[in-house]
């Protein structure tokens, strides 16, 4: 009986104690010109102690780049205001990152072709060692929202970039130029076991008329959950990673058929996916699409091309199970190269398709008239039913021919007894 209370008195511990003891925990700071604890953003952050929130309480403008590390915690609320920057704005390495309240955080530099957001990973194998959290209604604006970067690697030595997480619940709007992009992993990133995942949430969305949305050039995860937006000249751009996409992805840029490869940044097609295969990256690429909208004013929804003619596809397996596919009015959906083709197979197993995708169904899949795909519906086989009063009647004609030989036999066996 000691041992059930002792039991219960922990619980009760856990389930009161402890969550108010975290809350308590957190140190909460505020900035402004006056009767504030900080007057500028940037003290406050390298005089922050793990698990402090930073509530600014005026429009602030900064010009040195704000640091989260030393494994701290930090939480930005900006409340209902805004944050000028005129370089890089804020550098994640082995901290985390929330950001909060209602305001945005603006690259004000009309010449700055930097992340308002900088991630470094881990060179070990570590999980959680970089985190960024962008609540939803936050606003990152300028040249790009998010770029990760590994600690030590290079062109000509690519490595793993281990921990780092980036989930954006809010919005980034890339406001300038034709390369600008909303979230980006470097190049020189390759594949490891907790490398960087970047999730996109169910009322995220990333505006990039201009320019990219995301840029999967270094192996990482990308996951965008359905309700998730994209809106960019080219929605997607991959040379490396693993996708796996739920959302909407919308591309309104140019049809660009003759692409060539780059090593410096994307190159745009008007695709809403768009596939490079290209040995200077980690390649790898993994694309599984369950649900969401994905569609090409200009092109085609999925493209992909190599290097250099001939050249080995970088995918390394491609599935679609649901979603919504469409194709500019004289493109098809799928602009591929041979050796994709080849490699891939027939990997359709449902969603809905503008053009025709016969080439790309699965076994023991269709396609109706509206360009849904589902699988073939065995028919069922007959099964030959008696007819019950067939058998009834059947019964009592047995029955009646037994009855008849019973009384038959008796009669008999009777008779010879009587004599």
């Amino acid at each position: 009986m000691k041992r059930k209370i002792n039991l219960l008195f922990v619980s009760l511990v856990a389930l009161f104690i402890v969550p108010n003891a975290i809350k308590a925990d957190v140190v909460e700071k505020t900035v402004c010109t006056a009767t504030c604890d900080y007057t500028d953003l940037k003290t406050a952050f390298e005089e922050a102690e793990d698990n402090t929130k930073i509530t600014l309480k005026e429009t602030v403008s900064i010009t040195d780049t704000l640091k989260v590390d030393e494994g701290k915690n930090i939480i930005l609320n900006l409340g209902s205001f805004d944050i000028n920057a005129t370089h890089r704005a804020i550098e994640v390495e082995n901290g985390t990152l929330t950001i909060e309240g209602t305001g945005t955080i603006k690259d004000s530099n009309p010449e700055d072709e930097y992340a308002l957001i900088k991630v470094i990973g881990s060179d070990s194998d570590v999980a959680n060692y970089s985190n960024v959290t962008i609540g939803e209604g936050v606003t990152l604006e300028g040249y790009s929202g998010v770029v990760v970067y590994s600690k030590s690697a290079t062109s000509s030595a690519h490595k793993p970039t281990y921990g780092v997480n980036v989930t954006l619940n809010g919005k980034i709007v890339v406001t300038r130029g034709t390369d600008g992009i909303g979230i980006s992993i470097n190049g020189n990133i390759s594949k490891g076991l907790n490398d960087t995942f970047i999730i996109l949430g169910e009322n995220s969305s990333i505006e990039a008329e201009n320019g990219t949305g995301v840029y999967i050039a270094g192996y990482g995860h990308l996951i965008t959950s359905k309700g998730s937006n994209i809106t960019a000249d080219t929605g997607i751009v991959a040379k490396s990673g693993y996708l796996s996409l739920n959302g909407n992805v919308t591309a309104k840029g140019e049809y660009e058929d003759n692409i060539e490869a780059s090593t410096s940044g994307p190159v745009k097609s008007g695709a809403a996916i768009q596939i490079e295969s290209n040995p200077a990256y980690s390649g790898e690429i993994e694309l599984v699409i369950s649900d969401g909208t994905y569609k090409s004013e200009n092109g085609s929804v999925i493209q992909e091309f190599n290097a250099s003619e001939g050249e080995e596809t970088s995918v390394k397996s491609v599935s679609v199970l649901k979603g919504e596919f469409v194709a500019a009015d004289d493109k098809d959906v799928f602009d591929v190269t041979e050796e994709f083709t080849e490699s891939q197979g027939k990997f359709i197993k449902g969603g809905k398709f503008s053009k025709t995708v016969e080439n790309y169904i699965a076994k023991g899949y269709t396609t109706d008239e509206e360009g849904n795909v589902k699988a073939i519906e065995e028919p069922t086989p007959e099964v030959e039913v008696p007819n019950t009063y067939d058998g009834i009647s059947l019964y009592l004609i047995i029955s009646v021919i037994s009855l008849i030989g019973m009384l038959s036999v008796g009669y008999i066996f009777k008779k010879k007894s009587l004599r």
